[in-house]
């Protein structure tokens, strides 16, 4: 089992008067010493600054504009017009689906990281001999960019020569009953479209 090691960064907001509070006892107090060393610090808080800055705007869940756009490009993911926010969610998506084995529960994971709505609101139903039906639920149905997005990417990982079925629900709506129903789940109280 792979061990996941987390790193954690630790800005140092003050450099100049970490390196004051440093100073040996024959050096303290004494205004000149101090000075110069804040003078000789003061570049040192300036790269921290930069670095930190440069650090932690690139990692995916800080990036904007621009850098998410990189982020894109490395994982084979296009931006297509999305938000940022929407964007993060399929760059999420496609570096899933790139290490991805096509199994059940890494659809199930993919398609509840693309479409951010929580865990359990995504099923899979197998369709015999050769699909399956994945449906998700939500507060409103997307927008047709949304929609298609949705719908292009998942048809893009799905193995070859199998079916699938994608269909997108909508919470608390009024519907009937209708137990083992495959293209929608109305079973839930739910409402639903194919994407």
């Amino acid at each position: 089992m792979r061990q996941e090691e987390t790193i954690h960064l630790i800005q140092e907001t003050d450099h100049q008067q970490r390196a004051v509070d440093r100073l040996i006892r024959p050096f303290k107090d004494k205004p000149r010493i101090e000075a110069f060393l804040r003078a000789c610090t003061l570049g040192v808080q300036i790269q921290e600054e930069d670095t930190f800055g440069t650090i932690v705007g690139t990692t995916l869940e800080l990036a904007t504009d621009d850098a998410l756009n990189k982020w894109g490009i490395i994982v084979g993911e296009p931006r297509g017009g999305l938000t940022d926010e929407d964007y993060r969610r399929f760059i999420e998506g496609r570096i899933l689906a790139n290490i991805c084995e096509s199994t059940a529960d890494e659809f199930i994971r993919i398609l509840q990281t693309i479409t951010g709505v929580p865990q359990g609101d995504v099923q899979l139903r197998y369709l015999y001999p050769a699909g399956f039906q994945m449906w998700f639920i939500h507060d409103a149905f997307y927008n047709d960019t949304l929609k298609n997005r949705v719908g292009r990417f998942m048809r893009d990982i799905k193995p070859a020569g199998i079916s699938m079925l994608i269909t997108e629900g909508i919470s608390g709506t009024k519907a009937f009953d209708s137990d083992g129903f495959i293209y929608a789940p109305f079973d839930r109280g739910v409402f639903g479209r194919t994407i």
